[in-house]
């Protein structure tokens, strides 16, 4: 989707300019295939290998095998001082996220079920528009008074692949909405002085969920 770092579609300018005018990686792989595989990584720092099991289909989640990790991100951050938090736009419940979270020992956890998204329209995984998502961040980032680390999980990328603000649908128009919506939020970011004091790091977790094309 990114011409920076594919050369193929040009369906994200915002985030390429983003890359262009700070720091990227264009060998930085993810450890799987999933999303969950992408937030183990992430945040325990162990490679998603599914322990072994008597029957290897028999695993609840993708995070089976993997929860209440000591030595978890958010644990470490907090012995620096810092408060952590997992924010998503989507359903905490989809494969036990939240209970996994949880294991990991993040201070706050908030998904679709927050009271902030009661008015906007749902879509996959229950999710409101990442739009919506970005607003409720500043409002997180308003109510901070200590150093603080937040992992945002957005939604409006994965299939079914649309654009809620005109209903168009196809993974062009779903990931058009995505880069500019990352661009506001970026561009919100900067205009509250943000960056004076805070980093922001932005990742893709995984394959395109689309067909094999030319």
């Amino acid at each position: 989707q990114s011409n920076l770092f594919s050369g193929i579609k040009d369906w994200t300018p915002k985030l390429d300019e983003i890359a262009k005018n700070n720091q990227y990686f264009t060998r930085f792989h993810a450890n799987g295939y999933t999303t969950e595989h992408g937030e183990l990584a992430l945040l325990t720092g162990l490679l998603p290998i599914t322990p072994p099991l008597e029957n290897i289909y028999s695993a609840e989640s993708n995070f089976s095998g993997f929860s209440q990790y000591s030595y978890s991100l958010a644990h470490a951050l907090k012995k620096a001082g810092y408060k952590t938090e997992f924010l998503t736009n989507s359903d905490l419940g989809f494969a036990g996220t939240r209970e996994w979270v949880e294991g990991l020992g993040f201070d706050y956890i908030e998904g679709h079920e927050h009271p902030y998204y009661d008015n906007f329209e749902r879509y996959q995984f229950g999710a409101a528009p990442d739009a919506a998502l970005y607003d409720r961040i500043f409002e997180r980032i308003s109510e901070q008074a200590e150093k603080y680390f937040m992992f945002v999980k957005t939604t409006s990328s994965h299939q079914p692949h649309m654009d809620p603000d005109t209903g168009k649908q196809g993974e062009e128009a779903a990931f058009r909405y995505i880069d500019r919506e990352l661009g506001a939020f970026y561009d919100d970011l900067i205009t509250t002085d943000f960056f004076e004091n805070g980093i922001l790091i932005i990742v893709g977790d995984h394959r395109a969920m689309v067909p094999l094309r030319k």
